[in-house]
């Protein structure tokens, strides 16, 4: 079998052909770089359920002056912000926010729907 190579950072065109191909050979595959790429829906939550073998702390420390994003957090530390983003973030305050939201989702969505196609 051929090794099937993929840079996420500069897919082709078409990507799922490529996507089909890494599936069928692994479901784990190691990109440039030597971070782990999951292509399948299995293996990407057998990833997110194995913190302590699959960490998202991200290799390069935070800039000065830049705050760690919690994606990049793992385990109780990342419950732990996340607690405290969904107390200050509840639901009836998102709420409010959706009338904004949707007006400059549909700003960004017009041209493309108007183009007729896009991916």
């Amino acid at each position: 079998m051929t090794e099937v190579e993929f840079d996420p950072l500069s897919p082709p065109a078409d990507p799922w052909p490529v996507l089909d191909a890494l599936r069928a050979q692994c479901p784990m595959h190691l990109l440039p770089g030597g971070m782990g790429m999951s292509v399948s829906y299995e293996s990407t939550g057998a990833v997110l359920n194995a913190a302590e073998a699959f960490s998202s702390r991200s290799r390069r420390p935070p800039a000065e002056g830049e705050a760690e994003q919690i994606v990049h957090l793992d385990g109780a530390e990342h419950s732990r912000v996340r607690r405290l983003v969904n107390k200050a973030l509840p639901k009836r305050v998102m709420s409010r926010c959706q009338p904004d939201v949707e007006e400059i989702v549909s700003g960004l969505l017009e041209p493309l729907l108007t183009a007729g196609e896009f991916d």
